[in-house]
């Protein structure tokens, strides 16, 4: 079983955490083939729709920022759509990891974040007075200034000083939340189902055999 996380196109759909243990699993979220895409500075691949561009499946923008931000190179050109299930980076003989509790909770969205930056050569970084209200929405705007304003450096932080001491765990793995077990049908059913607060406005490998053939069964995190 590997556990990750999936983050569904529509942002009236919550982030929600699950596990998986089949190259079926993925196909079943996703809606056909898997294309993997990596974020190594987060040690995270996400999996997504291989043909979802031509198809015209919509632009999941929770999904596409953080690889624009983590890797610029991908500004763009890689746009990801409809269903991502991002997992960890790590593969072993076919087998990939668990993502992070760390880079989890970052996906999942606990903590406000702030987004700040700081002049080439400068000591000082400046952040904006309001913070963010998670994660994903820091990304955003963060990828945005350093697409419109290429100068000056930019960087995201949690407010919580307690929340970044465990987020520095994101690269060594960290322990797994404990859920009852779901099918992987009725965890994209609660996927489909569950809403979150509105949220302000502000290529990689490819592969098509990932996790092991040990259980069909995925999980929400608890």
């Amino acid at each position: 079983m590997v556990q990750g996380i999936i983050i569904p196109a529509s942002e009236s759909k919550a982030v929600v955490c699950a596990e998986f243990a089949t190259l079926e699993d993925y196909q079943r979220l996703v809606g056909g083939w898997i294309e993997a895409v990596d974020i190594p500075v987060l040690n995270a691949t996400m999996y997504v729709n291989e043909e979802g561009p031509l198809r015209g499946l919509p632009f999941n923008r929770r999904a596409t920022f953080p690889l624009w931000f983590h890797v610029p190179a991908t500004r763009g050109r890689a746009r990801l759509v409809d269903n991502a299930v991002p997992v960890g980076g790590g593969e072993t003989a076919g087998n990939r990891t668990d993502l992070s509790t760390a880079v989890s909770q970052l996906l999942l969205g606990h903590g406000e974040h702030n987004v700040s930056t700081r002049e080439p050569g400068g000591t000082r970084w400046r952040s904006e007075p309001e913070p963010h209200e998670d994660y994903l929405e820091a990304i955003i705007w963060a990828t945005v200034l350093q697409e419109y304003a290429p100068g000056p450096q930019v960087r995201e932080r949690p407010v919580d000083d307690n929340y970044e001491k465990q987020r520095h765990s994101a690269h060594s793995g960290g322990h797994r939340r404990n859920a009852s077990p779901m099918s992987v049908s009725t965890a994209f059913s609660i996927c489909g189902a569950m809403t979150v607060h509105a949220r302000r406005s502000a290529g990689g490998s490819r592969g098509r055999s990932v996790g092991s053939a040990k259980s069909k069964h995925a999980r929400l995190c608890g």
